[in-house]
């Protein structure tokens, strides 16, 4: 659902019915359509108006198989009408077989371009039912991406080893503050040393 408000505090319905669910249409990479109930709700999507393109645009969580999430895109000009979210591409290529996900979307507008901080990792299954599994190769890739949709990996940051399932570290903010490239970062998630960590970041000519 979408809700507006003038001061942050008080907000209403900006639209009765919503605008995605697990019953909304979901296209791949190639634009062959998804099998249903795809599209996963339980997380914080990205969202926000691209100057670029002056429309509104929204990356959400895909759940492709057991123990692999992916990233979707979507635009709108109105909030209301979307278009059909769509897999983002990845160089390079993503593995669905090999169990990756991507976690979050963490996208922001970058530049003339667009920045995004997911959470990466590797589910190893243990049992046929998937309630026990190894998480691996946990880390948060930087990717760029000039349209939006079509996205390279330049870089790996935050590697860690929890072996669990969200303990990694993980960006939640990235922004501009006094002409610096700002990520927050949130450490020893879901353990009594969790914090919220400020870092200055050099992203060079990206």
């Amino acid at each position: 659902y979408v809700f507006v408000s003038s001061d942050g505090l008080n907000w209403r319905e900006y639209h009765k019915k919503p605008i995605f669910s697990t019953m909304t249409e979901c296209i791949d990479e190639e634009g062959k359509k998804l099998p249903d109930a795809v599209l996963g709700l339980d997380h914080m999507p990205s969202i926000f108006f691209d100057k670029n393109t002056n429309r509104y645009v929204i990356y959400l969580r895909a759940n492709l198989a057991l123990g692999c999430r992916h990233i979707m895109y979507s635009h709108s000009k109105d909030l209301i009408n979307w278009s059909t979210p769509q897999l983002i591409t990845c160089d390079p290529k993503f593995d669905i077989d090999g169990k990756q996900s991507f976690y979050y979307p963490a996208v922001y507008p970058y530049k003339k371009k667009y920045i995004a901080f997911p959470p990466h990792f590797k589910n190893r299954i243990l049992d046929k039912q998937g309630h026990h599994r190894l998480y691996e190769e946990e880390c948060t890739p930087v990717m760029i991406s000039s349209d939006g949709l079509n996205w390279s990996i330049k870089d790996i940051i935050l590697n860690c080893n929890t072996g669990k399932h969200l303990h990694q570290d993980h960006v939640v903010s990235y922004r501009k503050e006094n002409k610096e490239d700002i990520i927050y970062v949130h450490e020893g998630f879901q353990t009594s040393n969790n914090r919220l960590v400020k870092y200055r970041v050099e992203l060079g000519d990206i």
